[in-house]
Formats: structure tokens, sequence, C-alpha cells
């Protein structure tokens, strides 16, 4: 507080916080314990200057009796000294009493700030924070892929539609509050800058105003920014950071939607009534499968349930290549679209098992057939006998009392097969061709509903199929000769390799396709996008490619080398026992929504 006339008296002044020296060009005072320093609070005027020069007595408000000599020429301490005038303090007395704590106090927070102000930055502040939880979960709140361990709010605010709302609305309330407290902040520091900074008188007043209201901190940084000394002040970058948070926040709603994306979300599981696609009980004793219909009817590679298994094909050194055991359920949904959305499924399923084993073939007796087709080309077909007893006798280590060929009735089986011709001229291209011989046994039969194959029996076990696979890079027969004696095969792998003539070879496989079809109890689920595979395939086209084909199925490479996740629609499986046949709501899915 500057030095000032006390109201009432003439001759009476107050001095606030206010460190004054005189100098007395005569030289120092006459009393030698003091200096010519004194902090005068509250002080009082006891005596009138004299001519010259002259002694004032001003006495502290709290110390009684004690009396600080100041001299000063008498035209500066004049009864009529301006106001403001003031001195630097030079030197410190050990005699001055203890004036820090006659200092007037520091106002509470509620009285300088004022108690809107204090609601607005401390409440504000909180809500600010709850509103940044809010988007913070908003955006990590789905967990897993395809958020699949999401808490039920987070699913139900997502399947709602409710995001780009609630996005808006926090954001909204960020940047009304955030305007609020950069309004408070705004009258502080236009107060900072008037008590502790220097500006321009023309903008004293508007600075001043600002203490108590504004708009915001637009124009006082505007009118700091043109002012080099406060430029260069804390002040001046505080608020700059106030400016740079509030005008930023204007583009908060634009920058939180834009990343915002449609992906697949897991619903939640709903029962559903389902009936199965195919009822053993309800179907004829023989199974009639029209000629042709696997060409004219375009196959559906449906979305499938498969255990995890070590199962693979790799064959041994003995020539044995078997899958082992694979079970695969099918969901009893017809349409493409609700077999892809499955995320989880709990139910009764349709569920093949099967365990597919080839070996090297022993074949005697081989004769080759040609006849010429209507293009001019030759095709060809096999007739020989199959010793498929010993054959998987040799893959043995010890005999397999398991099939019939072991008491010496199946042990063979005649056939005769059409081979496979390419369409080109390549010994680089081959073809390939399934020809069905027989069943373990000598006993045919396609009754759907004796099928007495378990999975636990050998896929060689009595009544199974017996197959041959034919593979081949002759193009046309008319135009190589046939030996009459026909080359013996050598081993390689599952297969028996025969080179016709140079650079054109015959290689067979016989293979054991045992399975059966089962309804079990199952579930099913998955993480992962399912997408059902397509080929395009007709009669008179050359160019196909069945790899998405072979990777849904895991033929191109081992399953425990393929997660499911890289096969496309294969769900994991797990196979509680027999079916559930209660309730028609039993049946629980859970669907992924867009």
């Amino acid at each position: 507080m500057p030095l000032g006339r006390r109201p009432g008296s003439q001759h009476e002044y107050e001095v606030g916080d206010i460190v004054a020296e005189f100098h007395n060009p005569a030289g120092p005072p006459s009393l030698s314990s003091q200096n010519n320093m004194a902090t005068l609070l509250g002080a009082r005027e006891t005596q009138n200057p004299t001519s010259g020069y002259g002694q004032f007595h001003y006495q502290a408000a709290e110390a009684t009796g004690n009396q600080f000599p100041i001299h000063a020429h008498s035209k500066e301490l004049a009864p009529q000294a301006q106001i403001g005038d003031t001195a630097e303090e030079s030197s410190s007395d050990t005699s001055k009493p203890n004036l820090e704590s006659e200092r007037v106090p520091r106002l509470p927070i509620k009285d300088s700030i004022g108690m809107s102000g204090s609601i607005t930055i401390l409440a504000g502040s909180i809500v600010i924070l709850a509103a940044m939880s809010l988007l913070l979960f908003l955006w990590f709140g789905h967990g897993s892929r395809e958020a699949a361990d999401a808490t039920a709010a987070w699913r139900q605010m997502a399947l709602r539609g409710w995001m780009v709302r609630a996005v808006t609305l926090l954001s909204l309330l960020i940047r009304v509050i955030v305007s609020m407290q950069s309004a408070v902040c705004t009258s502080m520091l236009a107060a900072l800058v008037l008590e502790k900074r220097y500006t321009r008188k023309s903008d004293a007043a508007w600075f001043s105003v600002t203490r108590s209201t504004n708009d915001g901190p637009l124009k006082l940084m505007q009118m700091m920014l043109f002012s080099k000394y406060l430029v260069r002040s804390i002040e001046f970058w505080l608020l700059y950071l106030v400016v740079l948070v509030t005008v930023g926040l204007q583009f908060s709603s634009t920058i939180l939607l834009s990343d915002l994306v449609d992906f697949a979300i897991v619903g939640n599981t709903v029962p559903t009534q389902l009936p199965d696609l195919l009822d053993i009980s309800t179907l004829p004793s023989d199974i009639i499968i029209p000629i042709g219909s696997f060409i004219t009817e375009k196959p559906i590679y449906g979305t499938i349930g498969e255990v995890i298994t070590e199962a693979g094909a790799s064959p041994n050194a003995r020539g044995l290549s078997q899958t082992g055991l694979v079970q695969r359920g099918f969901l009893p949904l017809p349409d493409k679209e609700d077999r892809t959305s499955i995320r989880y499924y709990n139910g009764n399923a349709m569920v093949l098992s099967a365990n597919v084993a080839c070996i090297r073939p022993d074949i005697d007796d081989i004769s080759v057939l040609t006849q010429q087709r209507i293009d001019g080309a030759s095709e060809a077909a096999i007739e020989a006998t199959l010793k498929y007893g010993l054959s998987i006798a040799k893959t043995q280590t010890t005999t397999n009392n398991d099939t019939a060929c072991a008491t010496g009735d199946c042990e063979e089986t005649g056939f005769s097969c059409q081979l496979p011709g390419t369409t080109l001229d390549n010994p680089d291209y081959w073809a390939s061709a399934a020809c069905f011989v027989g069943v373990v046994g000598g006993e045919v039969y396609l009754s759907a509903g004796e099928a007495k194959w378990r999975p636990t029996q050998a896929p060689w076990s009595s009544k199974t199929p017996i197959n041959l696979v034919i593979s081949s890079n002759i193009g046309d027969w008319g135009e190589i000769e046939v030996p009459s004696s026909f080359p013996s095969g050598v081993p390689h792998n599952e297969w028996m390799s025969y080179e016709i003539t140079p650079d054109h070879f015959l290689n067979i496989s016989v293979c054991f396709p045992a399975f059966t079809l089962d309804r079990k109890a199952v579930t099913m689920r998955a993480s992962w996008d399912l997408q059902e595979p397509t080929t395009e395939w007709t009669l008179i086209t050359k160019e196909h490619s069945t790899l998405d084909i072979q990777r849904h199925m895991g033929s191109d490479s081992p399953p425990r080398e393929n997660s499911f996740a890289d096969r496309g629609g294969v769900l994991e499986m797990h196979i509680i026992g027999d079916p559930d046949d209660g309730p028609p709501t039993s049946r629980q899915i859970k669907n992924a929504r867009s």
C-alpha cells in the first residue's frame, strides 16, 4: 500500500508493507544504535518537521514505547507528500521488531477467487476427469477382438447405437466446463498482471474489468501479445496454454467421431429354437444320390466347428499317412449370413467323426485299356487286383487283429477304374481322380442307418470304404506306347509310382476314409471373423483354384500348424456328450453384429 494521508488528520500517514529509507545529506543521525531504515506499518507522525532538516518519530503499531528516528528532507516529508512515493530498503537493523507477523494475512481461496470460481475449478475438474474416464471406457472397453470380453454396459451401448451420442455429449460437456474454467483463469491472470507486471495506461482499465467479468482468454491474449514486456512473463504462457486448450477442444467431437469405425461386435446370448439339419431317424434305409448332382449343384462349404487335435497327414517311414481322428460339427443354420455371424453356440449338432489313412498299394495283374474320345484324344482305364490286406500289414509293426483281413477273408479285391487325363500336353501338369473299389471285408452296403464304424476303431476296420487315389501327368494315352508288361512300382511316401514312359508317370495310393455321423451336444466359439470359401468351377473352364477350400478344410498343412482363425470359417468345438433333447429353448446362440 502506498503512502497516503490518514482521513481526518492533516499530519498523519499510513504505510502498508512499504519499507522506506530517507537519507539525511548532512550525515547519520546522532543515535548510534539506529540506522537510516525503518519499516513503517500503520505508523503515526508525532512531531512536525523543523526547517531545513527535521526529525520524525514514527511508532510501529505493535511496538509499545519504541520509537525509530528517521532523518529526511523536510520537503520530501511535507504533509502534502504525493501518494505513491516509495524508496528502496538499504539495510536492516537487528533492533527492528518482527513485522512479518504483522502483515495483512493472505485471503482464503473462497474470498480471493470466490465461491463460484472455486466450484468451477474444483467441481469442473472432477466432472472433466469423469468424462475422460467414460471416453476411455468407450475406446478401450471392448477388450478382446469383437468385444467378446466386453462388459454388459459397453456391449449395450454399442449394440443400441449409443456410441455417437455418448461421445458427442461428453465432448460437449468437457467444452462447456473448460470454457467456464478458462474464464476464471483469465480473471486470475488479469489480476496477476495488474499486481505484478507493467501494462499500458490505455489497457489498465480493460485489465481491471477483466478481473471480474470476461468472455474468454482471446482478448487478453491479444493485448498481452503486443507487449514486449508481458510476452516474456509466465502469465502470458499460462494464458497461451489456456487459449490452446480452449480452441483445441472445439474440434474434440470431430476428432473423436473420426476414430469410430464399424466392426463386428459379439451380441448377447439368446436362446433360440433350431431344428437339426439332418435327422437320421427319418432318413430312408438307402440314400440315393443322383448322378451329376455334385456338378449341377454349387457346393456349399459351410461354417463348421472342429475339435482341436494333433492330427496330421505326414507319412511315416512305412508309407502310412493318417489324419487321426478329426471331428467336425455342422451348425444347424441354413443361411450363410447366420452361420458366419455366429461367435458362440451351445446345443445339439450333427458331428462328423472321420479318420482317413492312405498307404502304398500292392497291385497285381495290371492291365491298361484305352479308348478314343469324341475330341480325338484317348482315355484309359486300369484293371487289376488290389491286395489291401497285405498293404495294411506292411504298415503295422505287429499283426492288426482289428481288421477282418487278419482272418484272411478280405486280403484282396479286384477293381476297374478310369485313369485321369490332363487336357494339356505338359509333363508338369498333373490330374487326379478317386475310385471306389469296395469295402473292407467285401460286403458292400450303403445303408445310412446301419453305419457301424466307431471313432475308437482303426480306419481300415471292417466295412470301411476302400478308395484308390490316382494321379497322372499323361494327357493323351493314345500318344504313348503302354508297355505290354506293366512296369514295377517304386514306393514314394504313401504312393506307388509307375513310370509308363520316360517323364510320364502313374501314381496310385489306397485310402480308407472311415467316418460316422452322430448327433452330439456341443459348444462352439470363435473370436475371429468367419468366412465361407467359394470356388468358381465349371466343366469347360481350364483355370480354377481350390486353395481357399483346402485351407478351410485344413488340408493344405497339418491342422496343428494351422490355427482356426487362419482357416476362415471354422469355430473351436467341444463335444459335451449325448444330445440334449430337452426344451427347444435349450440351445443358446451368440451372434456377431455390426
